[in-house]
């Protein structure tokens, strides 16, 4: 892998049965507001999934019954599993 060009990247995560959505408080509130649309997307993304680990390159036989989410890129896989 040290010899690898482009290393890809997966999150492996199990699927959540959707929630309803509990009311906001006002200060709960004005931090979404608050938030950038980066930050956004990524809570949209992530909505309803439970994340369980983060693999380079190939998943795991550990993971092959999971979901997963591919990324061209391992850095970008990090950074959105720790956000």
């Amino acid at each position: 892998m040290e010899r690898m060009e482009e290393i890809k990247g997966f999150i492996i995560y199990t699927q959540d049965q959707p929630k309803e959505p509990k009311p906001a408080t006002e200060e709960a509130q004005d931090s979404v507001v608050n938030m950038g649309a980066q930050n956004n997307e990524i809570i949209e993304k992530f909505k309803d999934k439970t994340l369980k680990d983060f693999v380079p390159s190939f998943i795991l036989a550990q993971f092959e019954h999971d979901k997963s989410m591919e990324y061209a890129d391992f850095d970008q896989c990090v950074d959105e599993y720790f956000s």
